[in-house]
């Protein structure tokens, strides 16, 4: 999907110059908002094929075969080669922790690039034996010898109190290969919005919209009634169990744990922004 006049969020495109942009409407977050939705719709229709072919083959590696030969299920009758090619695939892929390795381009007598390095190496090993690193590969690598596609990437998380930044820590999220998607491209160079779900309950939404507010400067009660607003409008469209509502709208008796709402983050190379 390429860029066009009607992104509310791009400074320059189209042959826009820079003196250009002050004359464009401001547009609203709703319309920021449905802009980004309809990129999302458009890449979520052309991966369709894709997902629904990954989950046949999850199926077959699950061995979930209901049809039965002289009474006895499939499933119990033929071996599961697919299963045993993964397993033994796996551990060729991902075996073990990498160790950090840091070392200068340059072998100079330099004691502060040395320092430097020793403490940069030391960090990352620390970064990554603070987190469950193992399941997070474990999780990629699975996605990538089944559906075709495993992602993880490496999320910056600072803490803000007072306007103060504290605690920072670079942390390794895996993202479902259900759960993501990129603007139409034909090369890596040609994606300009990367896009993710994550799955928050009503109390989650409602406290990083909370969060979100106080760190934009506004006061305590806006904030609040900020707050309050996404509360009350929040639509919860997603069951832990990744069971669909039925044509009713209502949820299945099979479906199990609180609902929660399906939220996207949008990162766009082009604005050099997260939505």
């Amino acid at each position: 999907m390429a860029l066009d006049q009607n992104n509310p969020v791009t400074a320059l495109d189209m042959g826009q110059g820079p003196g250009e942009q002050d004359d464009r409407p401001k547009k609203t977050p709703e319309e920021v908002a449905g802009y980004y939705l309809d990129a999302i719709q458009s890449a979520e229709k052309r991966r369709k094929a894709f997902i629904t072919r990954g989950k046949q083959i999850i199926k077959r590696y699950k061995n979930k075969r209901t049809l039965t030969t002289l009474g006895v299920p499939l499933a119990q009758r033929k071996m599961n080669v697919l299963w045993s090619n993964v397993q033994t695939q796996m551990p060729v892929l991902f075996a073990q922790v990498p160790k950090a390795n840091v070392s200068r381009r340059n072998k100079t007598k330099d004691p502060i690039g040395r320092t430097a390095s020793i403490v940069l190496q030391n960090a990352l090993q620390n970064s990554l034996g603070m987190e469950d690193f193992v399941y997070v590969m474990s999780r990629v690598v699975l996605d990538r010898l089944l559906p075709g596609a495993g992602l993880a990437m490496v999320e910056y998380v600072p803490q803000i109190a007072e306007g103060q930044v504290g605690w920072q820590a670079a942390e390794t999220r895996y993202i479902n290969w259900q759960d993501w998607v990129t603007n139409p491209a034909r090369t890596q160079d040609e994606v300009w919005l990367f896009g993710y779900k994550v799955f928050l309950t009503r109390k989650e939404a409602a406290d990083v919209a909370y969060q979100g507010a106080l760190d934009e400067g506004k006061t305590e009660e806006d904030a609040q009634a900020f707050r309050s607003e996404v509360w009350q409008d929040l639509t919860c469209d997603h069951r832990e169990d990744g069971k669909e509502p039925d044509q009713t709208g209502k949820a299945g008796v099979t479906e199990i744990g609180p609902a929660k709402a399906t939220v996207w983050v949008c990162w766009d190379k082009n604005e050099k922004t997260v939505i």
